[in-house]
């Protein structure tokens, strides 16, 4: 072992990156190249940036081309921290990032290929619904998605897969872990050698699930790296110290991996306990999430209340509903949301809620994981008293009131 790994601290990145933009696209370089290594003059030189010249700046650098690639498809610049963990990657070494919710710890998973389309990248996610909303952000970059789980199987995607029609790979860590269409192909140099990175989302459900057998394939993911050699970089919201720890074992880290982190305190946010009276679920306590005197839906907060069970989302959505005048209550209001919903009806209940039609969704921790719902002002975790992991991850969404 060499020792600790090289710590980046969120204080490096108070500074916004400079706009760069280049005579002609960098995209599609036969070679990627270092920081180090500059790009050919033939690829384009700096024709506008505010704060750096050719003079000053040097040639162009790979780090410059994924900055173009990326103001090009996405139309707005990437953050510093993100080019340098897709520079990272790229140098081989092993990349943990912790940011908060809508930080963008979503890009720097494509950086690369962004840049070199030639190459994919395999992210592993842990729910459906989180796969379908990346492939779709994804996609507007120009990228090819393959989502590849129980419900997206066909013969199409077999040859897909074969033939790496793709750009990024989304699945979940049991595909990844069992034997199965993908077991073969991880371990074939030919397809596998052109992956630039193992991708992890919400890496915390690696101590969180994978440790407490509810999902234990997710603490088997370190084993892939015996079948392909490429990085990977593994983001979370929530990484304590012992996490911290725990992930660099379980994941094989290696000893110069670079930790990238932003923090997650939001000085916006305030926390109030309230004790729950009356009967044994204490329903009547919800009472204060809607006004006796309200007279219009949308002047009640964007609310999530988590809860312990699906069959419990159920009941404490309908007490709620009940608080509202007869005139009010109608079913959208006031919407459950669990795991156990059928895609379809999963996903009018999240567009409903974040179109601002309903006001309170009531729902179990799995059911939001990922989501970034940015117009929440109000979080009420219902009988769930401990401070976990995940429960601090939930009131790190709320981003922006």
């Amino acid at each position: 072992m060499s020792g600790a790994p090289v710590v980046v601290d969120r204080t490096t990145y108070r500074e916004p990156v400079p706009l760069i933009v280049f005579d002609d696209p960098a995209a599609g370089l036969d070679d990627i190249l270092l920081r180090t290594s500059p790009l050919p003059s033939s690829r384009g030189i700096l024709r506008e940036a505010p704060h750096i010249s050719l003079e000053t700046r040097g040639p162009l650098t790979y780090r410059d081309a994924m900055a173009y690639d990326c103001f090009q498809r996405a139309n707005f610049p990437a953050r510093p921290w993100q080019l340098d963990a897709a520079e990272i990657l790229k140098s081989g070494r092993d990349v943990l990032v912790q940011a908060m919710t809508g930080a963008g710890k979503s890009l720097p998973f494509v950086l690369p290929v962004l840049t070199n389309p030639s190459d994919f990248v395999i992210i592993a996610s842990p729910l459906n619904i989180l796969e379908s909303g990346m492939a779709a952000a994804y996609a507007k970059l120009g990228l090819k998605c393959l989502i590849y789980n129980a419900e997206n199987r066909s013969r199409e995607q077999a040859v897909a897969l074969r033939n790496r029609a793709f750009h990024v790979l989304l699945t979940a860590p049991e595909n990844l872990t069992h034997q199965g269409a993908l077991r073969p192909l991880l371990a074939d140099p030919d397809w596998s050698s052109a992956c630039a990175l193992l991708g992890i989302d919400e890496a915390h459900l690696i101590i969180d699930w994978g440790l407490q057998n509810f999902r234990p394939e997710y603490a088997k993911l370190g084993q892939l790296r015996s079948y392909f050699d490429a990085p990977i970089l593994a983001v979370s919201a929530t990484l304590p110290p012992a996490a911290v720890s725990s992930l660099t074992k379980l994941l094989h880290l290696s000893d110069d991996y670079n930790f990238i982190n932003l923090g997650n305190a939001r000085d916006n946010i305030f926390w109030e306990i309230r004790e729950i009276g009356g009967a044994v679920l204490g329903l009547k306590s919800l009472r204060f999430l809607v006004p006796a005197t309200v007279t219009d839906p949308h002047l009640i907060p964007q609310t999530i209340v988590f809860v312990q069970s699906r069959p419990l989302a159920h009941r404490v959505a309908s007490k709620i509903r009940s608080f509202f005048p007869e005139a009010l209550r109608h079913e959208e209001i006031v919407m459950p949301l669990h795991a156990f919903m059928r895609p379809p009806r999963k996903e009018r209940v999240i567009a409903q809620f974040e179109a601002g039609e309903t006001r309170i969704m009531v729902c179990t921790s799995i059911a939001a994981l990922g989501r970034d719902f940015s117009s929440v002002t109000r979080i009420v975790a219902f009988h769930l008293p401990e401070l976990s992991v995940q429960a601090q991850s939930w009131c790190y969404g709320m981003r922006r009131h």
